[in-house]
């Protein structure tokens, strides 16, 4: 019970010294742009596979809304982009990579929705 205790209260001592001291948990930069990564690598330019995209940061986003309302399929790109955006990951190498493929399969999403129309 004791060591269990210690190594808890010593993980909690390092995440409260890391977050005063402004280092980041590389962890954490690294879970969001593999989701990512994973919401299009192989994926065709479907409504569906950017609505699994868009879901990231708008759970609730459906399908439907992804192809018939432009406001929120726009905005919820624009928080995704804003939460993986490289400046929040100084130390990730890839995250520049990751930005631009993200952007790129958006785009090519939304003129495949127009062509369909």
């Amino acid at each position: 019970f004791f060591h269990k205790t210690f190594l808890a209260n010593t993980h909690i001592q390092y995440i409260d010294l890391t977050m005063r001291l402004g280092i980041a948990d590389n962890r954490q930069d690294d879970d969001i742009l593999q989701t990512v990564q994973k919401c299009i690598i192989l994926k065709e330019h479907t409504p569906e596979n950017l609505r699994d995209l868009l879901a990231i940061c708008e759970p609730h986003l459906t399908t439907d809304q992804v192809l018939t309302n432009d406001d929120l399929r726009l905005d919820a790109m624009k928080k995704l982009m804003t939460s993986i955006h490289p400046s929040n990951f100084p130390q990730n190498e890839d995250a520049q990579n990751v930005y631009e493929d993200i952007q790129c399969f958006y785009d090519i999403c939304c003129k495949e929705m127009l062509e369909r129309d």
